[in-house]
């Protein structure tokens, strides 16, 4: 029956994703999916039907697991539980197997599903209307007189399905996870560390340096005349201007190195195992890099230095503005400071005397 209940289910594959879109289309609990069904993810849907058809054909994956989702006798004596349903089955299963591949799949559902912008009820949904649709087309295609047998091959469907959902979840709820992390340690803006995470990786770094004796040096970098950048073209351009300093920050750095943005115009670059001289090295790399660099002003309401209003649909042509140069202030563990505080302070009067000297400069 198992065998004939799976190809049963390849067969309707396409009824079943059809009346799922259907569903989910005309359903009034989201409005998402009137909007959007993307390619990518009905490709996944088709792959699980197609495993988990598999699946129920080969019956592996429930060695050790009843019809109602309880441990069999043997095992739960082994294992202690005393028959209590567990949300993954226990048995081993081998490297690429139907169900392994399904599991595979709603990974990749899961997570796109996050990334594409559903709420976590709105995935959830996708499931419940897809359990429904399997279930309507496995019933309708069955023969009456068959009926009976399927109904006592359900609850073995059902296991291996909320399975699948339960996989799937767990990845959305993995990646949402993941993407709170990013952001609460980036700044949105330039995608590079944010200021509490500064704060909080230098006393890390610093901990580290005392007990290996290793130098640590820190860099403060600041963006000069960042303002009549924002005066001239607008802060949507500054904002430009910005990123591409940071995106320069964070191509000069070795792996290990950490570029923070630590406040409007200004950056942290913290710099284990570095000296002086070699934090020096990666100025002048920062510097370099910054040479010559330009971005396409924001479209509306730019200005020329004159003030005169310029229409970039006027001139047919993006107006091209020069990233501003640097300053920079160095310095190191353990010769200028021992301690986060002091250590800014120090790189903040190195990074005063570059400014003053004429910008465009570092100084330590």
């Amino acid at each position: 029956m198992s065998i004939r209940i799976a190809n049963l289910l390849i067969s309707s594959t396409d009824d079943i994703v059809r009346e799922w879109i259907v569903d989910l289309r005309a359903s009034a609990s989201t409005e998402i999916h009137k909007r959007r069904l993307l390619p990518d993810v009905v490709s996944n849907v088709t792959i699980l039907i197609a495993n988990l058809a598999e699946a129920i054909a080969g019956n592996g994956t429930l060695t050790g697991i009843t019809a109602t989702g309880s441990l069999s006798e043997s095992q739960a004596d082994e294992t202690g539980t005393g028959g209590i349903m567990r949300t993954r089955p226990l048995a081993t299963r081998p490297l690429n197997s139907p169900f392994v591949r399904a599991e595979h799949a709603m990974v990749s559902y899961g997570r796109e599903r996050h990334d594409q912008g559903y709420d976590f009820h709105e995935a959830l949904f996708e499931f419940i209307k897809l359990r429904q649709a399997i279930f309507r087309q496995l019933w309708t295609r069955t023969k009456p007189e068959d009926r009976d047998e399927l109904t006592a091959t359900l609850p073995k469907i059902v296991l291996l399905f909320d399975e699948l959902m339960m996989v799937a979840m767990e990845s959305y709820y993995n990646t949402a996870v993941h993407d709170l992390e990013k952001r609460a340690i980036h700044d949105p803006l330039t995608q590079i560390f944010n200021k509490e995470y500064f704060g909080m990786r230098l006393g890390e770094e610093l901990r580290r340096a005392l007990r290996s004796g290793d130098p640590l040096t820190l860099a403060m970098i600041d963006m000069d005349e960042l303002k009549k950048i924002n005066d001239t073209y607008g802060h949507s351009t500054g904002d430009r201007v910005i990123r591409a300093v940071a995106t320069a920050i964070r191509d000069s750095c070795r792996r290990g190195d950490v570029p923070c943005r630590y406040g409007g115009d200004e950056f942290m670059v913290i710099l284990p195992e570095t000296n002086k001289a070699q934090a020096r090295v990666f100025a002048e790399r920062v510097i370099r890099n910054l040479r010559g660099m330009t971005v396409i002003a924001a479209e509306g309401g730019t200005k020329i230095a004159n003030g005169a209003g310029l229409d970039s649909s006027q001139t047919k042509k993006p107006l091209v503005v020069p990233v501003p140069t640097v300053s920079v202030g160095v310095a190191s563990f353990p010769d200028d400071a021992r301690n986060p505080e002091a250590l800014v302070a120090k790189a903040d009067i190195a990074l005063y005397k570059a400014k003053r000297e004429g910008r465009n400069r570092i100084e330590a």
